[in-house]
């Protein structure tokens, strides 16, 4: 019903009423008056036929429109929904703009850890600041850039000249990283995180494509070549393997879950029907002193990946942790960091 309707749908229906009005008074009801159409004859007018894929167009779009973004975007009116909204709401860390040194990305000024990588790494932020691993950290982190000193990535559906600008812009970003952390004492561990292993078309510092087939050696060279530079200036690293997923949205998968009541294992998948061995077969080829951590283990414990559990929302989307979600691997990351951070328990 139109009490039913926010704002922006209510006039979206009345904008097609009188599309839809307008449209039949000049098509259908004028040539039946002033033309002498009755009958049968107005099934065989081209303008009844006109109006007939219309009206069919406008419900099939409607329809389809109604299913893509009712769960997602529209239908989130009550408590309950906008909570949702919250809960599955971009999951940055401190802030979207972490490529470059910022206050805003940061604890503190001497802070002994750094979180280095993409978007993944952004995710892990959280974890980072629950209460059970309250520890100062710097935060560095571009999306689309994966810790691959000299080397950027780009979508094969750029022009040569912008795949070029996109992967300057990364090889710039992890440069300019490596500096910070050359130039600041006060670092102790080092946390990388990435899907690391990235499509599309990988280019060198001088703008020469990397072979498709030499791609996985050249992350793995690349990889284990920071970590030693690392290694060398006396501090720890820490790997962390991006979530397992199944290809599907299971931020939206559990909000439905949420939503409409079903089964709290609905959105669950078996570890074993996704690819996720690629990248554990991609670590077995990383070199230098550094500790991994599997995602896996906290969210796949028993080979069943968990997109909900416990009245926690894991995933975001189809791969990335929600802020809650990231929260449920913070035990790993504690762990990992004990070694070498006094940590400041509350």
């Amino acid at each position: 019903s139109l009490a039913e309707l926010d704002g922006k749908n209510l006039s979206l229906s009345i904008v097609l009423l009188f599309a839809i009005s307008s449209f039949s008074y000049f098509f259908i009801e004028r040539p039946i008056r002033y033309t002498g159409y009755h009958g049968r004859g107005v099934l065989k007018n081209k303008h009844f036929v006109y109006l007939s894929v219309l009206l069919t167009t406008i419900l099939a779009g409607g329809s389809l429109w109604s299913y893509v973004n009712i769960d997602r975007v529209n239908s989130y009116r009550s408590t309950t929904d906008l909570d949702l909204q919250k809960r599955l709401s971009l999951n940055v860390g401190l802030s979207e703009n972490c490529a470059s040194f910022d206050i805003a990305c940061r604890t503190s000024d001497d802070a002994p850890v750094l979180i280095w990588g993409d978007s993944h790494a952004m995710h892990l932020v959280p974890a980072i600041t629950t209460p059970t691993l309250a520890v100062d950290f710097e935060q560095r982190t571009q999306s689309g850039c994966p810790p691959y000193l000299n080397y950027g990535f780009a979508s094969p559906a750029m022009t040569r000249k912008k795949a070029i600008a996109a992967s300057e812009h990364c090889i710039d970003f992890n440069t300019k990283t490596l500096q910070r952390l050359k130039d600041s004492s006060h670092f102790q561990h080092v946390v990388i995180a990435s899907p690391f292993l990235y499509g599309g078309t990988m280019l060198d510092n001088d703008g020469n494509e990397v072979e498709p087939v030499k791609q996985i050696a050249t992350m793995q060279e690349a990889l284990s070549s920071l970590i030693k530079l690392i290694n060398s200036m006396g501090l720890k690293v820490t790997l962390v393997s991006p979530a397992p997923n199944n290809g599907n949205d299971l931020g939206l998968c559990t909000a439905k879950l949420i939503k409409y009541g079903y089964a709290e294992n609905v959105c669950d998948f078996a570890l074993a029907e996704t690819t996720y061995h690629k990248v554990e077969n991609f670590f077995t080829g990383i070199t230098g002193d550094f500790q991994l951590i599997q995602l896996k283990d906290t969210i796949c414990p028993d080979g069943v990946c968990r997109a909900y559990h416990d009245g926690k929302i894991i995933y975001r989307d189809s791969d990335h942790l929600s802020i809650e979600g990231a929260a449920v691997v913070a035990a790993p990351l504690r762990d990992a960091l004990l070694n070498t951070i006094k940590l400041n328990q509350h």
